[in-house]
């Protein structure tokens, strides 16, 4: 009975071991009294911020970045972080870069779909009114929401797994969302196409028919009233 005892006491220390060596995906870092803090990063790549923990707005280069020294936070925000692996894969597809603007009209909230588990930062406002995480924009694991009139361009680090896109707009249909507007716009000959819309809100490559590369930004974006499609990209988009 005793030996047993030993034993299993043996087992929990070793378990307790491995959960201690095991390394973390994120950390926590924390500005309190809106005292600039520094916190060791243990990863290699670029920080990005998973959830805001603070009511205080975490903007980065503002209120939190990086530098050699780790991630540093300060003005109140507290927030989990993790970083953003350039060279991760996963066992369906690469891991890629995915632009999207998503704009709160007349002060009402817009759900924008894409896949935000790796993490999300904003890259442009475009609004007057800010655009401040958790009051006026947030994401969820499959969308990024804008409200109060905040409008901006975003970045994800995001899947290229097949059927991810198609697999999403299903699953809003499934939950009663608008199931949207399909749209095929196409670059022939390498020149630029402009696909009239009316009122858009959100805009969603479906499928890319093309083999030049449809790439957000660079050979396709959109407007509230125009899809353009450039150097021989043609896919089919969804629209809100």
């Amino acid at each position: 009975m005793f030996s047993g005892w030993l034993v299993g006491m043996a087992l929990i220390g070793s378990q307790a071991a491995q959960a201690e060596s095991a390394p973390p995906d994120r950390i926590t870092c924390e500005s309190i009294a809106e005292r600039w803090q520094q916190c060791a990063f243990p990863f290699t790549g670029e920080a990005v911020l998973l959830r805001q923990l603070s009511r205080n707005a975490c903007v980065r280069n503002h209120s939190w970045g990086q530098d050699e020294g780790g991630v540093w936070v300060a003005r109140g925000c507290r927030g989990e972080f993790g970083v953003l692996r350039p060279n991760h894969t996963d066992t369906q597809g690469a891991m890629l870069w995915r632009r999207l603007r998503c704009e709160s009209r007349n002060g009402t909230q817009v759900d924008c779909p894409v896949d935000t588990r790796n993490g999300v930062r904003l890259l442009r406002q475009l609004s007057k009114p800010d655009c401040i995480l958790g009051r006026s924009w947030g994401f969820e694991p499959d969308r990024i929401w804008v409200s109060r009139g905040c409008r901006a361009e975003f970045e994800v680090r995001t899947s290229s797994k097949p059927g991810f896109w198609r697999r999403l707009l299903r699953d809003r249909q499934n939950q009663n969302h608008d199931s949207g507007q399909s749209l095929r716009c196409e670059s022939r000959n390498g020149m630029r196409a402009e696909c009239a819309v009316s009122g858009v809100s959100q805009v969603v490559l479906v499928q890319q028919l093309s083999t030049a590369a449809c790439s957000e930004g660079v050979s396709w974006g959109w407007d509230a009233d125009t899809v353009w499609v450039d150097a021989g990209c043609r896919a089919e988009f969804m629209l809100w």
